[in-house]
């Protein structure tokens, strides 16, 4: 299956992010802001990181793109 190139105003389902055993912020719904290559030291080539705006949260979320679900382009 082909990877998805994400842009700006993808649709994409964010996972819940955990910090210790604890939820710190609930999965939902949210629209790509903004992308960011990144290198995560992993390995020689960036990674894309997207910050993603996601519906009835205050502020931004940062996830790297293979951690999110696309679900459709922008509207």
């Amino acid at each position: 299956m082909e990877k998805h190139r994400y842009i700006r105003g993808d649709r994409v389902e964010a996972p819940e992010q955990m910090f210790v055993g604890q939820v710190i912020t609930h999965a939902g719904i949210g629209v790509v802001q903004r992308i960011e290559y990144v290198n995560d030291g992993r390995n020689s080539r960036d990674r894309e990181l997207l910050i993603i705006k996601v519906d009835g949260q205050t502020g931004e979320r940062k996830y790297f793109a293979d951690k999110v679900r696309w679900m459709g382009g922008p509207e």
